[in-house]
């Protein structure tokens, strides 16, 4: 796929370009309001104080007048924005767990969750210093038009002409600084993410390291935060450069702005009160120009972060994404069945069976149900009447393997609202042991006990409308009386399922009439 630099990211800006929109509008109203009050002050000293033609609390008027409406546009773009911001952060995010859960091999790759993390926090560095500074640079060029119309209108046009001129010069001042900031926030970026990687993996080795190498471990620590701080100091120090420079530039504007406005005045061109209301625009010039530089100079010091965005969200096609997860599927099938004895019987099961498991441990009973639900091998298990493309669908695995996210119980036995809510299903389930009416208000399982796991994990499996079960040791860690509660809730509610239990403790084979395999 052609790499494109930065299109990805170009896609999530056109998505919250609506609020751009109207947030820019809002602004530039605002901005309008603001740049008719330094005009006032002309009129104020020109009009009020020399001519006595106008009152001077028609003058205050007028102020307070263009003040609230600059005001209130103003918190009115903000507001806007805040909410342009969120849109902007959630559909980045989104884009990237996508991207890793279609593209990053769980099987091979390790700390893809923490990689996720460790990349999604860099959302924040492209939300204030792109994407703010980006639509900053939009309303101060605004800005700068309605100033200019306003000065050419109030002083003259050479005042303007001088104003517009010196503001554009003074942009190409920090140019030279830009590649060079960008340079020294990438190598401060690089060396965060390794110095985070290293004090984990410091901190988590402390149980395996003698008490006497503490005191390198403590020195390699030391040694590894100064190079962090170093590189800090060094895009600290260019930053100040910069910033110095884009200084610089803005008092040029202010000081040839002063002296065409002297020169025309002592020449009798301008009166006391236009030089007053020059002065006044060329200060008000200063404020969008300084920020303008700063914008720059922040949005090319995120340059690495929006390579590594787009590198990470736009390398793969829909269709490359589907092929790697497949990949990623049959190399999981391919373990399993490898594991699987080459003496394994073909076990043919019909639609509605119970079947138990039984054999030594080691024998390969979870190897067989991992396997039947990874996809069916050339020898195993196998139910000739499931017609379902892909066999996940019909037939739910609950075992040890199965995964418990952080989240309510409710989350966690419907997936995340992926199957349906049912109460009545629950109850029917805990069957008098207590445990739905214990889990059904916790608002993170995460830290269940394995009894609570497990009801968890047969909630989700009858709430998914499987029709075939694979329960891998389903109610072991359950006390007797408690699992026995289980067993009768899962019989009642599996009449019309297929059930494939692997069960060593013998808590299963007391409540129906199974067929029993010996593996």
């Amino acid at each position: 796929m052609k790499h494109h630099r930065n299109n990805e990211l170009r896609k999530r800006v056109k998505a919250v370009r609506p609020g751009i929109i109207l947030n820019v509008a809002c602004d530039s109203v605002g901005s309008v309001a603001y740049a008719l009050i330094p005009a006032l002050t002309g009129i104020l000293v020109d009009q009020v104080l020399l001519e006595h033609s106008i009152r001077i609390s028609t003058v205050i008027i007028w102020y307070l007048v263009l003040l609230l409406i600059g005001v209130g546009f103003e918190v009115g773009a903000q507001l806007i924005w805040w909410r342009v911001l969120v849109k902007f952060e959630r559909s980045v995010k989104q884009s990237y767990f996508e991207s890793f859960l279609a593209s990053v091999n769980v099987r091979s790759e390790k700390g893809a969750g923490k990689e996720i993390s460790k990349v999604t926090n860099e959302v924040a560095k492209l939300e204030m210093d792109y994407l703010t500074p980006m639509v900053a640079i939009i309303k101060d060029v605004i800005a700068f038009i309605v100033y200019g119309v306003v000065l050419a209108i109030v002083a003259s046009p050479l005042i303007t002409a001088i104003v517009i001129i010196f503001s554009l010069l003074s942009l190409a001042l920090p140019r030279a600084s830009r590649s060079r900031l960008s340079s020294k926030a990438s190598v401060y970026y690089s060396t965060l993410e390794k110095y985070t990687s290293h004090i984990e993996e410091l901190i988590s080795g402390k149980l395996y390291i003698p008490p006497r190498a503490w005191s390198s471990i403590r020195g390699e620590h030391w040694k590894s935060a100064t190079k962090v701080l170093r590189d800090r100091y060094e895009y600290g120090r260019m930053a100040t450069i910069a910033d110095g420079v884009s200084g610089l530039a803005t008092e040029l504007v202010m000081f040839a702005t002063f002296a065409a406005a002297a020169i025309l005045c002592l020449r009798g061109d301008l009166t006391v009160g236009t030089v007053a209301a020059s002065l006044g625009y060329a200060k008000a010039f200063l404020s969008p120009l300084g920020d303008m530089l700063y914008d720059f100079n922040a949005i090319n010091s995120t340059r690495s972060i929006r390579d590594k965005y787009d590198k990470s969200v736009g390398e793969l096609s829909s269709e490359d994404r589907d092929k790697n997860t497949a990949r990623e599927a049959e190399q999981w099938m391919s373990e399993i069945f490898s594991s699987l004895k080459k003496n394994v019987p073909n076990i043919i099961i019909d639609l509605g069976e119970r079947v138990i498991l039984r054999g030594a441990s080691g024998a390969g009973k979870t190897t067989l149900l991992k396997a039947f639900y990874a996809g069916s091998p050339d020898h195993g298990i196998s139910v000739p009447q499931l017609a379902s493309t892909h066999i996940r669908d019909d037939v739910m695995y609950v075992g040890s393997a199965t995964p418990i996210f952080h989240g309510t119980f409710r989350e966690n036995v419907t997936l995340f609202g992926a199957f349906d809510w049912d109460e009545d299903i629950l109850k029917a389930l805990s069957n008098g042991s207590g445990l739905y009416e214990r889990m059904r208000g916790v608002t993170d399982v995460s830290s269940a006990s394995g009894g609570e796991r497990q009801f968890i994990l047969l909630s989700r499996a009858f709430l998914s409308g499987s029709s075939v079960l694979l329960l891998d040791e389903a109610v072991s860690a359950l006390d007797d009386e408690s699992s026995q509660d289980i067993i009768r809730g899962t019989m009642n509610l599996a009449k019309d399922k297929t059930i494939i239990v692997v069960d060593h403790h013998g808590r299963w084979s007391s409540s129906a009439n199974w067929r029993i395999v010996n593996v």
